[in-house]
């Protein structure tokens, strides 16, 4: 089951944007503000840094981190096999994992255009890992063929795994993760080098062996997945080798009826029938993007295994067919689950600040324009950012996974869980805010 959820659908009102004067704005605290003329002007600028100094570097930067993820489960296959392998190998190969995870969900504020209509988002992030499922998966002769033992082809392997594997949770980070990490913790070599031991495992011998070289398969397929997302976005400013592996997987890289790369699209703002003016495209960044992550990580990520564990779930989301409950958590192997949804808040902030990481926002960024056109809205949003993001540091130091308080239904872990949700929730409303202030001035 796919964790998404569909944006706020206001983006169709704000097609046929009126086109008034600054005498119908409602600023009422901005006395020098600038015309809507001026103000269109300058949004083109927002939109330039949002895409060449947010979305293209962190998708570069995910290609990059997992290109090196696949090439040290290479290392690691090697090293197994040859019987040199150490547990600082595993560390090493888990603290790349984790940073090619952080990369991926500081990417979560813009999952609208290539990742979420090529079905990258789906492919390479679904939860939960059917345990059960992979197990058999991993027993079949077939598989084990495809991807175990001298004469593999590796790109046979990760094509054949991308496409057979019998269902897209056994694909993506969820795949390597439990591969690489229990309990929050690295395996050991010691693991790796014996049999699976986990309990959806006991109809199935599966040697340590063949579960990293399936590991290493799936890190080949993130790596191409990813490197699509650069490419879809950034066209021929993508780095060369992702390109190339996007060539080699014959891969779709852009968007039916497109003739640009999709960021090329939005930088051509005004003069593009998908984006036929910039507050209409500050609508679809903030909307479709920040708004839609906020709803996801407050209602699904963190909300639905809550409600469940909290026994709050309606009947209606229980008889939905796609409803999971406890189980619906993401990364609980590695214990990241709540560094996952700071992360995926930071992408809000580099959304709106214009820049990746940084304390204060950039110039001509969401943030800055807002400063300077409505600053008690700038003030608010800033406030509501820093909530929630505090909100979710609470949970972080709390020390308790968030697998761990929902399988315990831990009290004060529960309350960490449900103020974060309820920031996040009111982050969610005031972006919106922002946004239908922008589209009327």
């Amino acid at each position: 089951m796919k964790k998404f959820i569909n944006a706020v659908a206001c983006l169709a009102l704000m097609v046929a944007m009126p086109m008034c004067v600054s005498s119908c704005s409602d600023d009422d605290d901005d006395d020098d503000s600038n015309s809507y003329a001026e103000r269109t002007e300058a949004l083109y600028d927002v939109i330039d840094v949002y895409i060449n100094n947010v979305v293209y570097p962190t998708y570069t930067n995910l290609a990059n981190a997992t290109t090196e993820l696949y090439d040290e489960l290479t290392s690691l296959q090697t090293k197994l096999e040859a019987g040199t392998l150490t547990d600082g190998d595993v560390e090493d190969a888990c603290d790349i994992f984790l940073e090619a995870r952080a990369y991926w969900e500081k990417s979560e504020a813009w999952l609208y255009g290539p990742a979420d209509v090529l079905g990258i988002d789906p492919h390479i992030d679904t939860w939960p890992l059917d345990r059960d499922e992979l197990a058999q998966l991993l027993a079949t002769e077939t598989m084990r063929s495809r991807v175990y033992g001298d004469d593999v082809d590796i790109e046979d392997a990760i094509e054949y795994i991308s496409e057979e594997n019998g269902e897209v949770s056994h694909l993506g980070f969820h795949g390597v993760e439990f591969i690489l990490f229990r309990d929050g913790e690295p395996r050991t070599a010691a693991d790796l080098e014996g049999y699976e031991t986990d309990d959806a495992f006991t109809a199935n011998t599966v040697l340590g062996a063949y579960e990293v070289a399936y590991a290493r398969a799936v890190a080949g397929d993130l790596r191409d997945w990813t490197s699509l997302l650069e490419y879809a976005w950034m066209g021929s400013q993508a780095s060369s080798s992702h390109i190339a592996r996007c060539t080699t997987r014959g891969f779709q890289v852009k968007l039916d009826g497109y003739s640009n790369f999709y960021g090329q699209e939005i930088l051509n703002t005004g003069s593009s029938e998908y984006f036929a003016t910039p507050r209409y495209t500050i609508a679809t960044i903030l909307v479709d993007g920040c708004s839609n992550i906020c709803a996801e990580v407050a209602d699904q990520k963190m909300g639905q295994p809550y409600r469940a564990a909290a026994g709050t779930a309606t009947s209606a989301e229980k008889s939905d067919e796609e409803y999971v409950g406890k189980e619906y958590i993401e990364s609980p192997y590695s214990h990241m689950s709540f560094t996952d949804f700071y992360d995926n808040i930071c992408s809000i902030k580099n959304a709106l600040y214009g820049n990746i990481d940084k304390t204060s926002p950039a110039a001509n960024s969401i943030m800055a324009y807002l400063q300077s056109e409505k600053a008690s809205l700038a003030e608010e949003l800033e406030d509501d950012l820093d909530d929630a993001l505090e909100a979710l540091n609470d949970c972080i130091n709390y020390g308790m996974a968030f697998v761990t308080i929902i399988n315990s239904n831990d009290t004060k872990g529960m309350n960490y869980v449900a103020e974060a949700m309820d920031e996040i929730t009111e982050l969610d409303a005031m972006i919106q805010e922002v946004s239908d202030w922008i589209s009327k001035n």
